[in-house]
């Protein structure tokens, strides 16, 4: 197994750190997180249907612990692909 060495420029470094933290922001400001019964609250649904969709691949979502999250995106994604 041989040592692999990179030298990356501490200016480069702080460049990369800057413009993840300005786009971590941008994302998150515009597309928040909602948990079920935000999304539920964003399509004037029951919280039951927004675990319906998720399970049956209809919504995307993702898992933190057992709490299920929904970026607005994607719900906006899922009734723009004409929901039924």
């Amino acid at each position: 197994m041989s040592d692999l060495a990179i030298s990356i420029p501490e200016g480069l470094i702080d460049d990369i750190a800057d413009r993840v933290r300005s786009q971590l922001a941008e994302q998150s400001s515009d597309d928040p997180w909602f948990d079920v019964k935000e999304a539920a609250g964003y399509l004037r649904a029951k919280p039951q249907r927004i675990y319906d969709l998720t399970n049956q691949g209809k919504l995307k979502h993702a898992k933190d612990g057992s709490r299920t999250l929904i970026r607005r995106s994607w719900l906006d994604a899922y009734l723009g692909e004409g929901a039924p």
